[in-house]
């Protein structure tokens, strides 16, 4: 505790996150007494103080601020049950003391926040979704509170709030050097010894302020003159922190302990440890603070969200070991760290169908004890348990270990806090339904598959649907499982962020269909192509929305009836074929969109041969692309009529030289496959399409379409192979170099055992008694086999099967 502090207020530098200080500062509180607690944190969340007591409130939770009219701009506080912050509130709420939060307000950042971003910026809303955070959102995820080893313009600052500046070396990492003036390389290593592995806590709040006083004093020496450490943003805050120190004080409170950031405690202390200072220079500073209207409430937090690696500021190598540290710490806890660290590995490698014996046990607990003494450290820390299980429990295989890393080290712990905490409707409806099906988030991503015959699996589908609507991607799907499947399988994973997305969703609707039939039908058939119309009708038919169907299958129409366009009419009609096909399978009417459908056909129809012709090769394979999803979506909806129709369209597409050779090849293919032309046919059109007064580039795309998908009719198709081998040997070097990579393109997309087979086909022409002649391939002219050798390994080349 400080005694440059003026009675009667005394300062507790904090280090955001850490058992051992959550500890001492509960130990500190206890002793002095305070009638008043003064918290680093967002005033706007005062009034939920009290939820932070109720059993309920069940840390990794977080305080969220947002504001009022844009929930998007938001800014989270989260909170553990080590966080000290935690520790102050709840103990000054069992004492009946007085408490509040004391940062700069919110409103004020969220409004400076708008001054510093340039016009057309867009600040994040929220923590990156992966877990290991790409898209990164690092410099936004910020702690409530300081602590000396993250970014100090953000130790204090929640996510979204404030701007990066060049920081002092000191100002970046006070921690770093604490922890290499005593010798130590690893500042965590170094705290972990210091404070969190501490068993009297005694005058550990006067060597923090002592220390961060001398810090300070020596970044300031270094800048130049007339230059201030403290940035705009931490000044303010000191600032605002003070005043509200004063005001307790005014108050009449007698005993006023203030938890803030270990940084914070020299400027709180005033300049030299001589006292708060006068209150009109802090007056003036904050004079003119632009505001918004603000809105706050708590909402669940997860573990790996309170990691470094999560990109959070103020984050932990690995909070579910001080979460172990903590409630070995406890009461009931056996303060034995170590022994039920070890303990909880081995029943874990246990439940993994991995052996670990008690012996096992036994010995990686001594080895970490041995290890901690060579070290010259008073118990084995993290680094020495982990070398110890890595060598006795795990056998020195590093697989188990990262398992124990992902489970127990990091967790997968989500909180959850109290039903009456204040949430918008939308919130308090998601909830509601996720009780009701049973199917509530955890921390742990997790596989699920859904079968659509069972109404709870129904519901529980059309919910995850819906959410994605509104963009909480709570769900993702695995994969595409067959068309008409009544089965889905999904990868389940919650993100503490979406809280905010739920937010900004309610001013759609105050339930999960509303909200989710509003978002999809709002300005759609705007701007809106067809295709776009097709995707959000198809979601509406997955998340089961009947009045988002009605409008958008309207709109479908109306688009569909003037729509021209090859390629949009074929990006459209897959996914419209496969809702008219499929989805009676969720119990929505689909079969009106027939009429539609057998629409857009027919001007497809029309249209495509002539948007076929004279194009490159990038427009040919996105034209084929569509061709080629037109035919799937025929052969779902089996309408024999416009398959008719379409066989014509594939004849006139083979027939016309203009159109492009990948194009012509593939139409060739799939006649062939529909059996509208038998092998000698395509026999015909191969030695056609590959004579010798043929280009090769056209030739060898009109193989590549030929080969589209699959090598069977290579494999299977003898005068195929013929033609192949017969258009081979006409080329001279220079003309086969020409059409190597097209070639290339072609097979290299068939698998090996493909690949193989071919290969074998190209060795059995080498010549011997038992090979077929190429004779007995080809429906056509005699072959010169003597000719006929010299292409085999130029084939092997092309086929990849060496010599």
């Amino acid at each position: 505790m400080t005694d440059a502090a003026p009675d009667p207020v005394k300062l507790f530098g904090v280090r955001h996150h850490g058992p051992g200080c959550a500890r001492a500062l509960g130990a500190a509180l206890a002793e002095y007494r305070p009638d008043a607690v003064l918290i680093e944190g967002p005033p706007e969340a005062n009034d939920l103080i009290p939820l932070l007591a109720d059993p309920a409130f069940v840390p990794p939770a977080a305080l969220l601020v947002h504001r009022a009219d844009d929930a998007s701009k938001a800014a989270f506080f989260p909170l553990a049950d080590y966080s000290p912050e935690l520790t102050a509130a709840r103990w000054a709420l069992n004492a009946d003391a007085e408490v509040e939060f004391i940062d700069l307000p919110m409103t004020h950042q969220f409004a400076l926040e708008e001054a510093e971003t340039p016009e057309g910026d867009v600040l994040p809303a929220s923590p990156s979704p992966s877990g290991g955070a790409p898209p990164s959102d690092a410099d936004d995820d910020e702690p409530l509170e300081d602590e000396p080893g993250a970014p100090p313009d953000g130790d204090g600052e929640a996510e979204g709030a404030g701007k990066r500046y060049d920081l002092h070396p000191i100002r970046s990492d006070p921690l770093g050097w604490l922890a290499r003036a005593a010798g130590y390389e690893d500042r965590e290593r170094w705290w972990e010894q210091q404070v969190e592995q501490r068993r009297d806590a005694t005058g550990l709040f006067d060597a923090i302020a002592e220390a961060m006083t001398e810090l300070r004093t020596e970044a300031e020496a270094d800048l130049p003159d007339g230059e201030d450490l403290a940035e705009d943003r931490d000044a303010l805050r000191e600032a605002y922190m003070r005043r509200r120190v004063r005001a307790a004080v005014k108050a009449g409170r007698h005993r006023i302990a203030v938890v803030c950031g270990a940084w914070h405690v020299p400027a709180l202390l005033g300049s030299g440890g001589n006292g708060l200072g006068p209150d009109k220079p802090d007056r003036e500073l904050l004079k003119g603070l632009g505001k918004v209207k603000t809105a706050a409430t708590v909402c669940p937090w997860t573990n790996d969200r309170l990691t470094q690696a999560s990109g959070y500021g103020a984050g932990i190598e690995s909070p579910g070991w001080y979460g172990h540290l903590w409630a070995a710490s406890s009461p009931d806890g056996g303060d034995q760290p170590a022994i039920g660290w070890v303990t909880r590995a081995a029943r874990l490698l246990r439940e993994e169908g991995q052996d670990a014996s008690s012996a096992g046990v036994i010995e990686a607990v001594r080895l970490a004890d041995a290890l901690a003494a060579l070290r010259g450290y008073c118990a084995p820390g993290l680094s020495e348990l982990s070398q110890a299980i890595l060598g006795v429990l795990c056998h020195g295989e590093p697989a188990p270990l990262a398992l124990i890393r992902r489970k127990l080290e990091v967790g997968d712990a989500l909180g959850s806090v109290p039903p009456d905490a204040p949430a918008v409707p939308l919130q308090k409806d998601l909830e509601a339904t996720q009780k009701r099906l049973r199917f509530k988030p955890t921390g742990e991503k997790k596989s699920v598959t859904l079968d659509l015959r069972k109404e709870t699996d129904l519901e529980r589908s059309r919910l995850l649907h819906r959410l994605a609507i509104l963009g909480v991607p709570w769900g993702v799907r695995s994969h595409e499982s067959g068309t008409g499947t009544y089965k889905e399988a999904w990868t389940l994973d919650w993100r503490p962020e979406f809280a905010v997305r739920i937010i900004e969703s309610n001013r759609y609707g105050g339930t999960v269909p509303a909200a989710a039939s509003s978002k999809l039908t709002e300005h759609a058939g705007g701007s809106d192509g067809l295709a776009d119309l097709v995707k959000r009708l198809d979601a509406a038919l997955l998340a089961d929305l009947p009045g988002a169907v009605g409008l958008l299958v309207d709109r479908v129409r109306d688009a569909a009836a003037v729509a021209a366009d090859a390629a949009g009419l074929a990006a459209a009609i897959p996914p419209l074929a496969r809702v008219a096909r499929y989805g009676d399978v969720r119990g929505t009417a689909a079969q009106d969109l027939l009429p539609v459908l057998r629409g857009m056909l027919e001007r497809y129809f029309v249209g495509l041969p002539p948007a076929c012709r004279a194009l490159d090769d990038e427009a040919a394979a996105a034209a084929l692309g569509g061709a080629a999803g037109v035919h799937g979506a025929l052969k779902t909806l089996e309408l024999s009529e416009e398959a008719e129709t379409w066989r014509g369209v594939l004849f006139a597409l083979t027939n016309e030289d203009e159109v492009h050779g990948l194009l012509r090849g593939w139409a060739a293919r799939t006649l062939l496959e529909e059996r509208a032309i038998d092998a000698d046919d395509l026999a015909r059109r191969a030695r056609l399409a590959l004579a010798a007064a043929s280009e090769p580039a056209a030739a060898a795309a009109w193989v590549e379409g030929l080969l589209r998908g699959s090598a069977k009719v290579l494999l299977y198709e003898d005068a195929v192979w013929a033609a192949l081998d017969g258009w081979l040997t006409t080329l001279n070097d220079e003309r086969f170099l020409e059409v190597l990579p097209l070639l290339r393109r072609s097979f290299a997309h068939f698998s090996h055992p493909e690949r193989r087979e071919m290969g074998t086909r190209v060795k059995d022409l080498d010549g011997s008694p038992n090979a077929p002649s190429s004779k007995t391939l080809a429906a056509g002219p005699a072959v010169d086999e003597e000719r006929a050798r010299r292409v085999i390994p130029v084939l092997r080349t092309i086929l990849g099967a060496g010599t």
